[in-house]
C-alpha cells in the first residue's frame, strides 16, 4: 500500500510537459542526465554500429563536449547535464558522419588533431607507425612527411623528437591550412610546404 500511494505521488507529481495547466511550471526545464544524453546519442547509432559502438562514441562525443572523462560520465549516470547542441550531434552522427569530423578533431599520438573533410581522419595504425619511427630513429635530424594532410605524422614526430627538424608536404592548400592550425594550437615547430 505504501509502494502504491508513493508511485500515484511521482506519477501525479505536475510537470510543465503533462499539466499545462500549472503556470508555475511552464518555463521549467526539465532534468537531462548522463544516462539520457549518452541513451539519446547512442540509440539512433546502433542500427549503423551495434550497440557497443554506438555507445563508445555517445561517450567519446559527451567527453568531447563537456571536458568529462569517460570514466566519470559513467561513475555518476544520475548527474545533470545539459548539451546544448545535442539534436546536431545526434542528426549529423546518425547521417553517418564520423564522429571525428563531427567534432572537428580526433586524438593521435597524445595530441588533439583538429580534422574536417578534405583531410583524412588519422588511423590507429599510424598512430603504431609513429611510435615504431620514434623509438627506431631517436637521433632523426631531419623529418619529411609527404601527404601531410592534417600534419598528424609530422606533428606526433615533432613532439616525440622535439630536436628534429620536421617539414610537412602537401598539395592540397586546404590540408595545409588544417596543418599549420594544428601546428599553431599545439605550439608545435614544424614547416608545412607546398
Amino acid at each position: 500500500r505504501g509502494r502504491r500511494s508513493r508511485r500515484r505521488h511521482r506519477a501525479g507529481r505536475p510537470d510543465a510537459l503533462n499539466f499545462p495547466h500549472a503556470p508555475h511550471l511552464k518555463n521549467r526545464t526539465v532534468m537531462t542526465t548522463r544516462r539520457d544524453i549518452l541513451a539519446r546519442i547512442a540509440g539512433p547509432l546502433e542500427s549503423l554500429y551495434g550497440a557497443h559502438e554506438a555507445r563508445q562514441i555517445a561517450l567519446t562525443v559527451v567527453s568531447d563536449r563537456t571536458g568529462i572523462q569517460p570514466a566519470a560520465l559513467l561513475a555518476d549516470p544520475g548527474a545533470p547535464l545539459d548539451l546544448p547542441d545535442l539534436a546536431r550531434l545526434v542528426a549529423e552522427l546518425a547521417a553517418g558522419r564520423p564522429v571525428q569530423y563531427v567534432l572537428g578533431a580526433a586524438e593521435f599520438c597524445g595530441l588533439r588533431i583538429g580534422v574536417r573533410e578534405g583531410v583524412l581522419i588519422p588511423r590507429p595504425e599510424t598512430e603504431e607507425l609513429v611510435l615504431r619511427i620514434a623509438s627506431e630513429h631517436r637521433a632523426a635530424r631531419s623529418i619529411l612527411d609527404v601527404g601531410t594532410g592534417s600534419g598528424c605524422i609530422a606533428l606526433a614526430l615533432k613532439s616525440l623528437l622535439p630536436d628534429a627538424a620536421v617539414t610537412g608536404a602537401d598539395l592540397s592548400p586546404e590540408a595545409l591550412a588544417v596543418a599549420r592550425g594544428n601546428a599553431a594550437a599545439l605550439g608545435l615547430d614544424v614547416a608545412f610546404v607546398r
